[in-house]
């Protein structure tokens, strides 16, 4: 007995050893799953062009750079005062015709016409007495003598050429709108002030330009006169109509 318990008490390692458990292997942690693409949210509709309001109205006074070239043609009456009340002649209506049209376009380079009109060509439409300036003629003695009309209307119809201005054509007239109160234009008076200096030009020394043209009373747009055909039977230029 004494010998087995010795034994027993000698090897207390290989009963401890043969009892325990093996080491299990180290748990691998799972994989994590693909993060998925964002979901796109609803496509927003397209944002629609501003509706454009509507069209300003256009402007009765023209732009501060017209454009548009309008080709007009006018009528003007200027009263002339002769020296002898005879018609004259017509190399001197002819010149007298290029002297208006070269004044009326020196006049305009001096003042801030916003239609910028100018004279282009103009040609004589007709010749009227004029009531003023009569005198008693001196060649005829007593109760016959006569009263002599020194005074002439000439009717010039001319041609011209505006920016941007409005259908009733004109040279003089005031133009007077809701947006433009006050056109700047070539007046009556500046032209006359350089007509008659040129006429004076003209006849100096003996020239005699313009005849028997002495000066120049007045200046006028005015609508088409209605004439008789004068002696050439023709309206055209070179030719004479006298108002019926």
């Amino acid at each position: 007995l004494s010998h087995s318990s010795a034994n027993s008490s000698t090897n207390p390692s290989t009963n401890s050893s043969s009892d325990a458990f093996p080491t299990p292997p180290p748990t691998l942690a799972p994989t994590p799953l693909p993060t998925p693409p964002p979901t796109p949210g609803p496509t927003a509709p397209p944002t629609p062009p501003p509706t454009p309001g509507p069209s300003p109205e256009p402007s009765e006074s023209p732009s501060a750079a017209p454009t548009e070239v309008v080709a007009i043609t006018s009528f003007i009456r200027v009263e002339l005062q002769t020296t002898d009340g005879a018609t004259p002649s017509q190399v001197a209506l002819d010149n007298l015709v290029s002297l208006a049209v070269d004044t009326y376009n020196s006049e305009r380079e001096k003042c801030d016409d916003p239609f910028g009109r100018r004279m282009t060509t103009a040609d004589l439409f007709a010749l009227a007495p004029a009531e003023g300036g009569r005198r008693r003629t001196n060649s005829i003695k007593g109760r016959d003598r006569k009263l002599q009309n020194l005074n002439i209307f000439v009717f010039l119809r001319v041609n011209g050429e505006c920016n941007g201005c409005q259908k009733k054509p004109f040279f003089f007239n005031q133009v007077v709108s809701r947006r433009l109160q006050e056109c700047t234009l070539v007046t009556a008076e500046a032209f006359l002030n350089s007509f008659n200096a040129g006429l004076a030009n003209g006849n100096a020394n003996g020239n005699g330009v313009y005849g028997n043209i002495n000066t120049a009373l007045s200046v006028a747009d005015v609508a088409e006169p209605k004439t008789g055909k004068g002696k050439s039977g023709k309206g055209g230029k070179g030719s004479k109509k006298r108002l019926l």
